[in-house]
């Protein structure tokens, strides 16, 4: 996303159209993601409620396989922004994901 209100839509096996894709568990997902300066409301979307933060955010994440085995690794930070209504100067969050288990390093 560069600017504006971010679209995701998809469409079902029947042809219909829906706001998020909908994808069966052996799906094969690769995945590369690069955010700069993304607005944190702008993700409301993807995760269907309000998150408890306010700023903008970097990111970078690789993730490959299928949908129930996903393998991978990234990054995602906030500057300047607020977590829970508290000021926070940069929070970073780092980590993979392998065999279903998500492993932060920081």
């Amino acid at each position: 996303m560069t600017a504006g209100q971010p679209i995701v839509t998809g469409n079902t096996r029947h042809g219909r159209a829906t706001p998020v894709p909908s994808f069966a568990t052996n799906s094969l997902v690769h995945l590369r993601l690069r955010a700069n300066q993304l607005n944190v409301d702008d993700l409301r979307p993807f995760t269907g409620q309000n998150l408890p933060m306010a700023g903008s955010l970097d990111a970078q994440v690789q993730v490959d396989g299928p949908l129930h085995a996903l393998e991978g690794s990234g990054w995602v930070e906030l500057d300047k922004g607020t977590v829970y209504g508290e000021p926070v100067n940069r929070i970073r969050a780092q980590g993979t994901i392998a065999n279903q288990i998500i492993k932060l390093t920081s």
